[in-house]
C-alpha cells in the first residue's frame, strides 16, 4: 500500500481509511479548525461479531464550539461489497458525519478510550462494544415527501430512526433539496410534530428561502416517541401552497402529514 500522507493521497487519487484521515486533518488544519487522527477498530468490511481487538481503522475527532465530534470519512464516502470478488461502492452516507458520539460508537472503538466522546460520560469495554445491542441504528424509512417536494434523501437530518436523547442536549432536524442553487417549486409551511399529533406539539420549522427547513428542538426523554414532518395543506379555506412562514395562523390550518 502506498503512503497515506494527505499529499500522496491527493496526487494518487486513492486511499484507505488512514489516508482519508490524514487528508481531513490537512484540510481542517488549513480551514483554521482542530483535528485529531483517531484509530482502533471498527465494524467494517469482514466483521465477524466476537473477534478479538484488532486496530483496523482510522476516523478523525474535530473540535467544535460544545467540544469534540467525530467522523469518518471513508465510510462516509462509500463501501464494499461483493464477497468473495470485493468492489467500492461510491455512496455519501451522512450519517458517518453527523451521528451523535454514542451512535458513532457503535461501530467504532478507539485504541485511547478517551477519544469515545460520549455525551453520558461513560467509557465502555470491549466487550459491551461487541454486544448486539451496539449494532448500527435502523436507517431512516424515507416516505413519499422526497417525490412530492424535491427533497433529497441526503438532506435529512437526523438519518436514522432511532436518536438517542439526552437531557439537556438539543437535536436539529432538517430537509432540503439536493443542490442549494435548486429552487422549490412551492414554498411550504413545514412542522415538526413530537409524539401524537395534537394542536399544542407543532413546532414551526424554519425556511432559508432557498429550499432548506430546519428547527432545534429539545426532545423529552421517552423512549419511543414518534416524531412526524407535517406540512399545512389549507389556510383560509385554501390551498396552502405558497404560503410562507410570515403568513400562518395556527388557528386556520388544517395540517396534513408529509
Amino acid at each position: 500500500m502506498a503512503s497515506q500522507g494527505p499529499e500522496e493521497v491527493l496526487q494518487s487519487g486513492t486511499a484507505v481509511c488512514a489516508g482519508y484521515a490524514e487528508l481531513f486533518k490537512k484540510l481542517a488544519t488549513y480551514a483554521g479548525l482542530e483535528s485529531k487522527v483517531v484509530s482502533g477498530h471498527g465494524k467494517g468490511y469482514g466483521f465477524s461479531p466476537g473477534e478479538p481487538y484488532n486496530r483496523n481503522h482510522a476516523w478523525n475527532a474535530i473540535k467544535m464550539d460544545w467540544g469534540w465530534h467525530l467522523i469518518d470519512c471513508c465510510w462516509g464516502s462509500g463501501f464494499i461489497d461483493g464477497s468473495p470478488n470485493p468492489r467500492y461502492n461510491k455512496r455519501l452516507a451522512p450519517e458517518h458525519f453527523i451521528s451523535s458520539p454514542n451512535v458513532f460508537g457503535r461501530r467504532h472503538f478507539p485504541e485511547d478510550s478517551s477519544w469515545q466522546c460520549r455525551e453520558d460520560g461513560r467509557t465502555i469495554g470491549w466487550e459491551e462494544y461487541m454486544t448486539p445491542d451496539q449494532e448500527e441504528p435502523e436507517p431512516l424509512r424515507y416516505l413519499s415527501f422526497g417525490e412530492d417536494f424535491g427533497f433529497s434523501e441526503k438532506a435529512v437530518q437526523p438519518p436514522v430512526n432511532n436518536i438517542d436523547i439526552f437531557a439537556g442536549r438539543r437535536t436539529v432536524f432538517s430537509v432540503g433539496l439536493p443542490c442549494e442553487h435548486m429552487s422549490l417549486k412551492e414554498e411550504w409551511v413545514l412542522f415538526l410534530v413530537i409524539g401524537e399529533f395534537s394542536d399544542n406539539n407543532w413546532v414551526l420549522m424554519g425556511s432559508d428561502g432557498r429550499g432548506r427547513y430546519r428547527v432545534e428542538v429539545e426532545l423529552p426523554d421517552q423512549r419511543g416517541l414518534k416524531v412526524g414532518l407535517y406540512r399545512a395543506t389549507t389556510w383560509k379555506g385554501s390551498d396552502a401552497k405558497g404560503l410562507s412562514a410570515r403568513e400562518w395562523q395556527a388557528e386556520d390550518l388544517v395540517v396534513g402529514e408529509v
